[in-house]
């Protein structure tokens, strides 16, 4: 049986590289999965996160909490007189331990009999699973149900899920989502990676990819981070105390109290069947066993409470982060902006420039200028009582005083050498002051762009016929 022969994944610790899956993944029949195993990729993770409901941020800050490790037991019966029955004890026991410590621990899930297997998860929610073999034996199908937190007994989406909704789902009433459905399916490959594929209930699915890491654990320290042990049967249990050797024998066992519940006797032959005294009877109660696990309970209380202080100095810490993202983002955006002001203004002084140009090339050639490039240049002149729109100025006007003055059938440019006050007052310009500063202009234009000689002595006035 063969998955997906090429991917793309992401490390958990930097999700922006990618890792390219570039071999064919073939499942191994009957795997063994005891060992520590260590998260290197995500295949799919984004997309699954976004039918979560996670929002950008959440996405990225959970490669704060990517390092992910599994302690997985997997125990099979091999006991030769009872072949037929060593489908019945094959068990698998998980841990799953994420960066800051926070864990879930799935004990003795029996993979033949199906039954439910009750814990907590990650969040401390509520969790059900139910693990069992597919038919050929190359995977281990687990339904999971898992509980979603809330207050006043009714369960919500959890808050990460709901601070990721857009406003317009943030003003809709939240609708109770007391339970959520899971399925996981753990394979190993031919090249000795364990994938783990997660599907949620809108069919969504993601893999993490494991490498097995079983240079610095034995089995005897396996054992102890799973708190487990065999008994003599060689049957897998929970270990709920500190065993020493799993002896039936043990003496300790011969401690009782009497009915008032309050004072101890040794359990002489006549209380039991005569097997001799109980020579710890004055030292150690009867119920050393679940005095044992009273102080076991309240130590692993103390350490669920220290997992939770540090589960909120994370979460912590990703607020932290998600706001000085936004900080930056509110940064690149005013950055953006001045920049694009930059650019506009820097275009309209390069603009500017090139039209300020393009007017001295047009001035530089007023002896080739005609009527109607005169009216033109009159009309951007600078005036000091009018403009130029209070003057009757017109192209036949100015033609008429060529005429006379210069005779000319038409105006050409070459004739604003050779004019004075009184030619602008006979184009138009009645105006002392206005037809002072339009001659002091003409002075300063033939004074700054000299015309050539040959220009300036072009016509014959001879030549003109006036009609």
């Amino acid at each position: 049986m063969t998955s997906s022969s090429t991917s793309t994944s992401t490390s958990p610790n930097n999700e922006s590289s990618p890792i390219s899956i570039q071999h064919e993944r073939v499942k191994i029949p009957n795997p063994d999965f005891t060992g520590k195993w260590r998260l290197q990729a995500y295949e799919g993770l984004d997309d699954y996160l976004k039918s979560e409901g996670w929002n950008w941020f959440s996405r990225k800050a959970i490669t704060k909490l990517g390092h992910d490790d599994l302690y997985i037991y997997h125990h099979h019966r091999t006991t030769p007189a009872a072949a037929v029955a060593a489908a019945e004890e094959e068990h698998i026991s998980i841990k799953s331990v994420s960066k800051g410590g926070m864990y879930e621990l799935i004990r003795c899930a029996n993979l033949c009999e199906k039954h439910e297997v009750v814990y907590k998860d990650k969040n401390g929610h509520k969790a059900i699973s139910v693990l069992k073999w597919n038919k050929d034996k190359t995977e281990i199908i687990e339904f999971v149900l898992r509980e979603n937190g809330g207050g006043g007994g009714a369960l919500y989406v959890s808050s990460s899920s709901s601070s990721s909704s857009s406003s317009s789902s943030r003003s809709r009433r939240r609708q109770p989502l007391r339970q959520r459905s899971y399925t996981r399916c753990w394979c190993v490959d031919t090249l000795g990676e364990l994938l783990l594929t997660v599907t949620n209930q809108s069919g969504k699915s993601y893999t993490s990819i494991y490498h097995r890491d079983d240079d610095d654990i034995s089995i005897a320290q396996l054992k102890q981070t799973l708190h487990l042990v065999l008994d003599d049967g060689k049957r897998m249990h929970h270990k709920t105390m500190e065993d020493d050797d799993g002896d039936d024998d043990d003496v300790l066992r011969h401690l009782v109290l009497d009915d008032d519940g309050k004072s101890m006797h040794h359990k002489t032959m006549e209380d039991d069947d005569g097997d001799g005294d109980d020579v710890l009877r004055t030292r150690f109660p009867r119920n050393m066993q679940a005095i044992r696990c009273n102080v076991h309970r309240h130590e692993t209380q103390a350490l669920d409470a220290t997992l939770n202080l540090q589960n909120v100095v994370i979460q912590r810490e990703i607020e932290s982060i998600t706001a000085q993202m936004q900080r930056l983002q509110e940064l690149l955006i005013v950055a953006t902006q001045e920049l694009q002001a930059n650019i506009a203004s820097n275009d309209e002084n390069v603009r500017l420039a090139n039209l300020l140009a393009k007017w001295n090339e047009f001035e530089a050639d007023w002896s080739q200028w005609d009527t109607r490039a005169f009216i033109a240049w009159l009309q951007r002149c600078r005036w000091c009582r009018k403009t130029f729109e209070a003057y009757t100025i017109y192209a036949a006007s100015i033609d008429a005083y060529c005429v006379a003055r210069f005779e000319s059938l038409t105006f050409k440019g070459k004739f604003l050498a050779q004019f004075d006050r009184d030619a602008v007052r006979q184009i138009g310009v009645e105006n002392e002051e206005d037809s002072m500063c339009i001659y002091q202009q003409i002075v300063d234009l033939v004074e700054k762009y000299p015309a050539h000689e040959q220009s300036m002595n072009g016509y014959d006035a001879n030549q003109i016929q006036l009609k």
